[in-house]
């Protein structure tokens, strides 16, 4: 069979001669058959055995693979090269293991902040993370100083990732910013890191500005009330709703000539002049002006069409001459007719960029003691501290940034509250009030600004309708959260006065951030004379603009 296997047709004919002569009978056909599809078999038999022990092979040489998502194109590559032994498999599997481990080594290195690819997708994703939290592995330093101030009750660990309220929301978008515009420093200080983990004097700034950004930035009450953002250009525009009062949008008419109809009731309109009316402003006289009649009672407005109803039962006769007067929206002015402009349009301003600094200086003895005495150094302890001074006076300044543009609008105080002699029910009508005022503006309002002093106060409330505090979404509404007046969140804070309360919208201020806060140092300390002295100044930076564009976005209370 393995002769026959391999002879072509004309050698079979000629087996079939050979047969035939050498036994004398007619039978070389039949036995060229058989040996033929024994041949066939046999063929089939190793061809099965080969594709077995390829697959075998295929599947032991992808057991242990580690490209993650990628792992199913890898066999699929793999498979697509038809190999033709278990031997090839080999030889092409080490071949594209090598290229696999590339391009691993280049997303890592590309999550490490050295940029580059994984296979045709471009890297933008941190890459390789340290923890469940997602802090990339450039950012090892601050990593490290995060989970101290954990152990240490300083902040709690939070999966930026995932956030869960607008406070971790822009502390997720200034963690991007800030690898963005540092993370050449933060590879530097990752590498430093590894190298010298044992070196108690070892500096790392930007990994301490990373780590206090993480936990600074979730606490801070403005967040949750203003427009918060980033911004990669300096000077930079904020764009804000505006409204103005438009007279051509809003037309009154004035003691216009209808009748009542006739006969009255039933689908007997008489159709105005105007459609779009605006409810309350309709009034109804006789012809002498000396009646006036009553809505409801009398008539009715069909404010959708611009239509009138003298109802039957009422003081209208039917066919009357009457005079209407009334104030209505000009958006439903026909065809042809000229559109008319939006009382709230979108306007922008252009924000001016400025730095923030504050400076500290810490000896030599404080840093070294402060690592035996509390187990964390005083150089982390110190920047923390600094930094959250400065932001809570960039916070106070906002609040009263926005106080200062409700108290410059005319007619916007929702009442004045004397603490010793009004109730508290009065206080929350006044807050009502003057929430009332931003929605006359076509302002939404988004919240309620009190300190921590007025959060007590009426948080003592004997009759809680209209007022709930601790709701169950106090978690996802932001730090500085204390529950509802008048249905809207309300936020206190200990660097707002106690003399106002502010209910107003978001747009009242708005801040960003081009550079984010980041620690500068150490730099050397002299005396006046010039002398060196064992101490390292430090200072932080942060490049931010701020402004309240529009006044008349907050309205206020007085307490007195």
């Amino acid at each position: 069979t393995a002769q026959v296997d391999k002879m072509g047709k004309d050698q079979l004919k000629a087996l079939e001669e050979r047969i035939r002569t050498a036994l004398g009978i007619d039978a070389g056909a039949d036995m060229v058959k058989a040996l033929t599809e024994a041949a066939a078999a046999k063929k089939e038999l190793a061809e099965n055995k080969r594709q077995q022990a390829v697959e075998t092979a295929i599947v032991e040489a992808t057991k242990d693979l580690k490209y993650g998502k990628l792992n199913e194109s890898f066999v699929a590559e793999l498979k697509g090269m038809n190999p033709e032994s278990p031997e090839a498999v080999k030889h092409f599997a080490e071949a594209m293991t090598k290229r696999y481990d590339a391009m691993l080594a280049q997303a890592r290195l590309a999550g490490m902040g050295f940029g580059g690819s994984f296979g045709s997708r471009e890297v933008r994703v941190v890459g390789p993370v340290l923890e469940a939290d997602g802090t990339p592995d450039y950012a090892r330093s601050a990593h490290e100083f995060t989970e101290r101030l954990v152990e240490a009750g300083y902040m709690e660990r939070r999966d930026f990732r995932k956030p869960k309220n607008v406070n971790e929301r822009f502390t997720a978008r200034m963690l991007e910013r800030f690898d963005e515009v540092y993370k050449r420093e933060l590879v530097r200080e990752s590498k430093m890191l590894q190298e010298a983990e044992t070196t108690t004097d070892l500096q790392l700034p930007y990994g301490v500005s990373r780590a206090v950004i993480e936990a600074v930035w979730p606490s801070v009450v403005a967040v949750s009330v203003f427009d918060f953002g980033v911004t990669d250009q300096a000077p930079t525009k904020i764009f804000f709703e505006k409204y103005a009062e438009d007279t051509t949008v809003t037309a009154v008419v004035t003691n216009a000539d209808i009748t009542g109809s006739n006969p009255l009731g039933g689908e007997n309109w008489v159709s105005l002049a105007d459609k779009r009316q605006k409810a309350g402003t309709v009034v109804v006289k006789n012809l002498a002006l000396t009646v006036t009649y009553v809505e409801g009672t009398d008539y009715v407005i069909d404010y959708f069409n611009g239509r009138f109803l003298a109802l039957t039962g009422g003081a209208i006769t039917a066919g009357q001459a009457l005079k209407i007067s009334y104030s209505y929206e000009a958006i439903r002015k026909g065809e042809m007719a000229p559109i008319e402009r939006a009382k709230t349009t979108l306007a922008s301003k252009t924000l001016e960029i400025v730095a923030d600094r504050l400076a500290a200086q810490l000896s030599s003895e404080a840093v070294t003691f402060s690592r035996s005495q509390v187990g964390w150094d005083a150089t982390t302890r110190t920047l923390n501290n600094l930094i959250n001074e400065i932001r809570r006076k960039i916070e106070g300044d906002l609040f009263q940034l926005a106080l200062a543009g409700a108290l410059r609008t005319p007619a916007n105080s929702g009442g004045v509250w004397n603490s010793a002699t009004d109730s508290i029910d009065t206080l929350v009508k006044y807050i009502g009030a003057a929430r009332v005022k931003l929605s006359k503006r076509y302002y939404e309002p988004t919240a309620i600004l009190l300190s921590i002093q007025n959060s007590d106060l009426l948080a003592n409330w004997g009759t809680p309708q209209g007022l709930v505090w601790n709701r169950a979404d106090s978690e996802l509404m932001g730090n500085g959260y204390v529950g509802r007046i008048k249905g809207l969140p309300t936020f206190a804070s200990t660097e707002f006065t106690d003399s106002y309360i502010v209910p107003l919208n978001r747009e009242q201020v708005a801040y960003r951030v081009f550079k984010p806060m980041a620690i500068k140092g150490p730099f050397p300390s002299y005396d006046p004379t010039g002398k060196l002295i064992a101490a390292d100044q430090w200072y932080a930076e942060e490049y931010n603009g701020a402004d309240s564009p529009l006044a008349d976005k907050a309205s206020y209370v007085k307490i007195v």
